[in-house]
């Protein structure tokens, strides 16, 4: 059995050309090692050309992304018209800020209740201050409630730092001599 060097088919020994292409091989010395080597992939169809690039499933309109449209529609039917003339958006009128008696009191009432929960003996007195000041804010007419906060805070503060002065006195008067 041999072998075509130029298309590859199979030939028994005793032909003298090649059955498919034509190629006569007399011309081949026995002992020869052929240019290049066969090609030993089948061609299907013998009538037809063979590509080994060519992939039956290659499609040129397959889209791996459907979502995206690399040509859109943008609205055919639309008609510009150059006569029309967009209504202008209505004017914007400035508010003024609205005031409200007594919020700069308030908030300074409950920022004293605040810090009056959080010190011990300047305390007593931003306790004192807090519920001034948001008695101030709620008699000016604030009805937030900030000014209460710090009415709130500054009452129960006010009664905590009486309760340890009452028992702090207490306790003093109440000591043997010799600690004393």
């Amino acid at each position: 059995m041999k072998f075509c060097p130029k298309c590859g088919t199979s030939s028994p020994d005793t032909d003298a050309f090649c059955n498919r292409c034509g190629y006569a091989y007399n011309s081949v010395k026995p002992n020869s090692i052929p240019e290049s080597a066969p090609d030993t992939t089948p061609n299907p169809n013998p009538n037809q050309n063979y590509n080994p690039n060519y992939n039956p499933n290659y499609n040129p309109n397959y889209n791996p992304n459907p979502n995206y449209n690399p040509n859109p529609n943008y609205n055919p039917n639309y008609n510009y018209n150059p006569q029309y003339i967009p209504t202008p958006p209505p004017q914007y009128i400035p508010m003024a800020p609205v005031r409200q008696p007594g919020k700069g009191l308030a908030v300074t009432g409950m920022i004293c209740g605040i810090i009056a929960f959080f010190s011990s003996y300047l305390g007593i007195i931003l306790a004192i201050l807090g519920i001034v000041f948001g008695a101030i804010a709620k008699a000016k007419g604030y009805r937030g409630g900030m000014a209460t906060a710090g009415i709130v805070l500054g009452a129960v503060l006010l009664g905590i730092y009486t309760l340890i002065l009452v028992a702090g006195i207490i306790g003093v008067t109440s000591a043997p001599l010799f600690y004393l």
